[in-house]
């Protein structure tokens, strides 16, 4: 999946993931990568496009798309603040 965003708001996007999933263990090498008890989910800033990435895996795809549309809707709701 992938979103619009300027380059100057992935700092912040990034910061909301952080926060929205404080309680996961995260890896911050690549942008923001949360693991859950369903799988993982990873939220990058393109280094070559004005786009945020979320890339998610998990046992079954529905379990993966529905992480990927609960990061997506805080992503959206992060850029039109």
């Amino acid at each position: 999946e992938k979103l619009a965003c300027r380059s100057d708001k992935i700092r912040a996007v990034l910061g909301t993931v952080r926060d929205a999933y404080a309680r996961w263990p995260m890896d911050l090498r690549d942008g923001v990568k949360v693991t859950t008890p369903d799988g993982w989910v990873l939220v990058r800033g393109s280094n070559t496009e004005p786009i945020i990435r979320i890339v998610a895996e998990a046992g079954d795809q529905e379990s993966a798309r529905n992480m990927i549309e609960d990061v997506r809707g805080r992503v959206r709701a992060c850029l039109d603040a």
